[in-house]
């Protein structure tokens, strides 16, 4: 079991033009995944250009356990 922390992402846009975004949860939740659960969410970033890409992680920690993973998305 595992419960969502933190975000990461790295937005550039079609010319090059980089920002950062990084906060606790997604969408205003932390939601707690047991095996074989999954979480959908839509959310979007704020462009000057038609396109760009995004990349990133999120920050997961296992339930019953202080240790934090890390694993890129």
């Amino acid at each position: 079991t595992v419960q969502l922390q933190t975000r990461n992402w790295q937005i550039t846009d079609a010319y090059g033009r980089e920002q950062s975004v990084q906060g606790i949860g997604v969408v205003g939740q932390q939601p707690v995944l047991e095996p074989g659960d999954y979480f959908e969410y839509t959310s979007g970033a704020p462009l000057q250009t038609p396109s760009g890409i995004m990349s990133g992680s999120y920050m997961m920690q296992v339930k019953n356990d202080n240790d934090a993973q890390s694993g890129d998305m």
